[in-house]
């Protein structure tokens, strides 16, 4: 087993376990000061590692790019992204997240000519999202509000600014070490979070006196922090760098999978037949995702 697909596994698994942490702490944290809050200490302990590398000369020209991907990946994306899961299933925002997190990914690294199209890709594009509908089919029934339905808008959005930050992050990840980007990004977009919170969350002030928060609280940001954003994100990066957006993204067909068996497990939800099918197709669509087409492979062995 290659140690960029160990890396692969451990993405899948974080990622499709921060819903749950998440959802925990937004019932006492507002959404912007909790996105803020995550990503500050983050991209502080990122960039003390790229430091202990001696790892942390950024050239002037790239200073513009790595602030886009800042606001993008981490400003914009998680602030919408944690508003909207105020007001929506957490089930329901995984299956909209993960549907079109490849679909993005491979569309945004065409258009910026990282990737070029495949029918292989548009195939585990196909098959992924066949899969997530017959992961999620049984709960689909359950009628959803408007103010749902809106949120879920909010949801495809903040994917599509994270998505569009990833693919421009690559030609930085060609010169630059993914530890010295994601902690850039993430700082970045960190600082610029808290400061949006504290000037128009009225909670914020507030909910900044941490003395305050429960165990479990401590516990959601403590997994949300270091192993939702140090590790996962830094993760993503190499993969985005080494494997391209689109496979890189191809853990949005995995880690939905891992969110139910882990609601299973934790919390004693239905996981059937139904499900078991989604799981088998879209662990198919992962399989064309990451798996370079012949020619491709063949050149590069040359």
């Amino acid at each position: 087993m290659s140690r960029r697909f160990v890396y692969f596994l451990v993405l899948c698994f974080i990622w499709g376990s921060t819903w749950i942490p998440a959802k925990l702490a937004l019932s006492a944290v507002p959404p912007v000061l909790l996105a803020g809050i995550r990503f500050v200490p983050a991209g502080l302990l990122l960039l003390v590692i790229a430091a202990a590398k001696g790892n942390t000369r950024i050239a002037r020209k790239d200073w513009l790019r790595l602030g886009v991907v800042g606001l993008l990946t981490t400003t914009i994306s998680y602030a919408l992204m944690f508003w909207a899961m105020q007001f929506i299933r957490t089930g329901f925002a995984a299956v909209v997240d993960f549907t079109v997190v490849p679909v993005f990914l491979l569309a945004f690294a065409v258009i910026a000519g990282e990737e070029a199209f495949h029918w292989r890709q548009a195939m585990a594009i196909a098959l992924g999202i066949v899969g997530l509908l017959f992961l999620f089919l049984p709960s689909l029934h359950v009628g959803s509000n408007m103010t749902e339905f809106g949120a879920a808008l909010v949801v495809i959005l903040s994917v599509a600014t994270y998505c569009w930050g990833s693919v421009l992050a690559r030609p930085l990840l060609r010169t630059y070490s993914s530890t010295l980007v994601a902690g850039v990004s993430n700082l970045a977009g960190g600082i610029l979070l808290l400061v949006l919170s504290l000037a128009f969350e009225p909670r914020a002030h507030e909910e900044l006196q941490v003395q305050h928060w429960s165990w479990a609280i401590w516990l959601s940001w403590a997994y949300l922090f270091l192993l939702g954003t140090v590790i996962a994100a830094t993760i993503f990066l190499v993969l985005v760098r080494e494997w391209g957006p689109s496979r890189a993204g191809s853990y949005a067909f995995v880690s939905p999978g891992i969110a139910v068996f882990l609601g299973w497990l934790v919390f004693d939800e239905r996981f059937g037949v139904v499900e078991g099918i989604g799981m088998l197709i879209m662990l198919t669509a992962t399989y064309l995702a990451i798996k370079r087409p012949e020619a491709t492979t063949k050149a590069a062995a040359e």
